[in-house]
C-alpha cells in the first residue's frame, strides 16, 4: 500500500470514528513524510478527538512552521493548546 493508499484508509477510520485505528495508521505516515501538511491535519485532528490535546499541539505546531499563513492550522493549534491549559500560548495563536 503506497502513502495515498494509506492516507485515505486513516481518512475512511477517522470518518468512521475509529480514532485509535486512524491515528495509528497516521503516525506511521507521519514518520515516513514528516513534512506532509495533510497527515499532520488530520492526526491532529484524530488526537484531538481523543483528548490528546498535547499531541495535537505538537503536531499542529509543526504544521503552522509549515504553513504560516494557515489561519485554520493556528485556530486548531490555539484549541489544542487551550484544552492543555496553556491559554496565553492560545491566544496568540487565535489572533493569527
Amino acid at each position: 500500500m503506497d502513502a495515498e493508499q494509506q492516507f485515505q484508509a486513516a481518512a475512511q477510520m477517522y470518518q468512521s470514528g475509529d480514532f485509535p485505528g486512524a491515528e495509528a495508521g497516521l503516525t506511521a505516515l507521519a514518520l515516513a513524510l514528516p513534512n506532509n501538511p495533510n497527515v499532520l491535519h488530520l492526526l491532529s485532528l484524530t488526537q484531538l478527538r481523543q483528548d490528546k490535546a498535547d499531541a495535537a499541539a505538537d503536531n499542529l505546531k509543526k504544521l503552522t512552521d509549515l504553513a504560516p499563513g494557515s489561519a485554520e492550522a493556528h485556530d486548531l493549534l490555539g484549541c489544542a493548546l487551550r484544552q492543555s491549559g496553556r491559554v496565553n500560548a492560545a491566544i496568540r495563536h487565535f489572533r493569527k
